[in-house]
């Protein structure tokens, strides 16, 4: 798996919107969701890993409903 991650496409929020702060996790399931439901994602699970300065990391998988 760390391969096909190290290929995957990155999609930084904070390019498209600021910096959302606590807010991150939540818009990326909200993006990830949209993406499954209009059908323009490349997959069926989306990878969001979080991050901040004082080194505490996160890291959830999205998955489309069937």
């Amino acid at each position: 798996c760390p391969k096909a991650l190290a290929q995957a496409p990155v999609v930084p929020l904070g390019a498209s919107f600021g910096d959302l702060g606590a807010a991150t996790g939540g818009a990326a399931i909200a993006l990830a969701t949209r993406a499954f439901e209009r059908r323009y994602a490349r997959g069926s699970r989306a990878c969001v890993v979080l991050s901040e300065p004082t080194g505490a990391r996160g890291m959830f998988m999205v998955e489309a409903s069937q």
